[in-house]
């Protein structure tokens, strides 16, 4: 596959790959098992849509089902700048929209709370005993 060929040299940093190749492996991987002898100019809105269902059924949560659906988008945005895919191709996979809250089976993470300035302090205070032990064994 073109992509994968750019995306592994494209998402590096300092020569290693980042997580975002995982990322696309994994939004691609259902789009490989149920489309594989598609052609990338063939693939439409419902097949995009039965995509973000194996998500779903998989357990993956709505945010992650939104970021793979986009990273499907991403993909195919890319082919039509290579001129791979016309861009009608891409133009209707935009109108797949993400999954809404409420609106799915597919569970919402817990919005993530600030951590107490008690938690700060406590940590800080253990991180710094602990600096401070570790200079008393190197000091002989």
């Amino acid at each position: 596959m073109a992509f994968k060929r750019h995306a592994d040299t494209y998402y590096t940093k300092n020569g290693k790959p980042t997580a975002e190749i995982n990322c696309l492996d994994s939004a691609m991987r259902p789009v490989r098992e149920l489309f594989a002898f598609t052609p990338a100019c063939d693939f439409a809105p419902l097949m995009l849509k039965a995509a973000q269902k194996k998500y779903v059924a998989a357990g993956w949560s709505r945010g992650f089902v939104n970021a793979a659906t986009n990273r499907i988008r991403r993909i195919w945005k890319w082919g039509v700048g290579e001129g791979l895919i016309p861009v009608t191709t891409w133009q209707a996979l935009q109108s797949v929209p993400g999954l809404k809250a409420g609106h799915t089976t597919a569970p919402d993470h817990k919005r993530r709370e600030a951590v107490s300035d008690e938690h700060i302090e406590a940590g800080r205070a253990h991180l710094l005993m602990k600096r401070g032990k570790r200079r008393e064994l190197y000091r002989d």
